[in-house]
């Protein structure tokens, strides 16, 4: 079994973290680097940062590579110029991802001149780096940590229990914790078990579950349940996870709700068409099932399998993969190959197709829950 490594602080307790590093009169830091799944979590960070650094009287210059008039020449003159009007410059750049590019054996523009600027101290001031996706072993994230600079990994919040929890609470999820906080913030009452329902209906959304807030605090004598409809729908690599885990009763809603209420992609509109729909929540089945019969094929002879990723994730593939055997993993990526098949003919596959999968693949209660000392025995496929 793999070791857990130890994780980073939860989101929130990063940025109170850097909300108490920017209260003193320390000085900023040169770098900050703001990445991570979670957007509200980014703007939250930025919008301290900026906070802060108008507080003390430094320009603040923002650039979006994300821009189709993004002002490169200016972003360059940025990074290489002192502020004529003030002590110094947070230099704010959006969606850097996008901006580092090779030029052959070269690094891009950008890249040259944000690594100038983090490697010299001619330019007084810091630069903020925001990208959901910029790699930890990149060249300007390890130039951020090279020069002394701050790394926000923000990841989204786990709406769910860990795997390995055998009696979880829904009030104690990460998420639900989360909206508790938020809604005493807005000074507005909500006790755990309406936050979860409130998560449950909106979805892993920080920036919808706001918005459904500022609704309950106008929502005069109706109540939660009234003002906040169920409007929230799995994701296909959550429902891929319970499709896997044989947790039936998950499945069968989660099915409905994805193809109804379609997947929200990364720009905030919502991807309605089933073709779609299906394909990524097929992909994710694929690597999922290929993954745990590696995995189980691995451990039934004694070796002790690698995992990748984060310690959340390989507590994940270790709870799934014990829940059945080899073989039975080998036949349910048959069922995944005949289901796809159909899709790539004239037979249209849709929330029947899935609900059957889902009862094949089903497992008994006490079967899905984490193991521990006299839990039962995995069962098998279509128990």
């Amino acid at each position: 079994m793999a070791v857990r490594r130890a994780s980073e602080p939860p989101p929130p307790a990063r940025l109170a973290e850097l909300e108490r590093s920017l209260a003193g009169s320390a000085p900023l830091a040169r770098a900050y680097l703001v990445r991570g799944e979670e957007r509200w979590f980014r703007e939250a960070a930025l919008a301290l940062l900026g906070a802060e650094a108008q507080r003390r009287g430094f320009q603040v210059a923002r650039h979006d590579a994300a821009d189709p008039d993004l002002d490169l020449a200016g972003l360059l003159a940025d990074l290489s110029s002192p502020s004529l009007f003030a002590p110094a410059s947070l230099i704010v750049v959006r969606n850097a991802a996008a901006l580092q590019k090779r030029t052959g054996e070269s690094e891009g523009p950008f890249t040259a001149a944000a690594l100038a600027f983090l490697r010299a101290s001619a330019v007084p001031g810091s630069l903020v780096l925001e990208a959901e996706s910029l790699r930890i072993d990149s060249v300007l994230a390890k130039a951020v940590v090279e020069a002394g600079g701050e790394v926000l990994s923000l990841r989204r919040l786990y709406d769910s229990p860990p795997p390995w929890e055998r009696n979880p609470d829904p009030g104690q999820v990460e998420l639900v914790q989360w909206l508790v906080r938020r809604a005493k913030e807005k000074s507005l009452r909500l006790d755990p078990s309406e936050a979860a329902y409130v998560a449950a209906a909106t979805g892993n959304d920080l920036g919808a579950l706001d918005a459904a807030l500022d609704r309950l605090a106008r929502r005069g004598e109706r109540g939660v349940r009234e003002t906040v409809a169920f409007a929230g729908a799995p994701s296909p690599f959550d429902l891929a996870e319970d499709l896997l885990r044989g947790d039936a009763a998950r499945s069968l809603s989660g099915a409905e709700a994805l193809l109804r209420s379609g997947m929200r992609e990364k720009d905030g509109s919502r991807e309605l068409k089933p073709e779609a729909l299906l394909a990524v929540l097929f992909g994710s089945l694929r690597g999922k099932l290929r993954q745990s019969l590696a995995f189980s094929r691995a451990a039934g002879s004694g070796a002790r399998p690698e995992i990748q990723g984060s310690p959340r994730a390989r507590e994940e593939i270790e709870r799934r993969t014990a829940l059945r055997p080899p073989e039975a993993w080998r036949a349910m990526l048959g069922d995944l190959a005949r289901l796809e098949r159909a899709t790539r003919t004239s037979r249209t596959v849709d929330v029947d197709d899935l609900a059957l999968l889902a009862l094949r693949w089903r497992l008994d209660r006490d079967t899905i829950r984490p193991r521990g000392r006299g839990a039962k025995e995995p069962g098998r496929i279509g128990a």
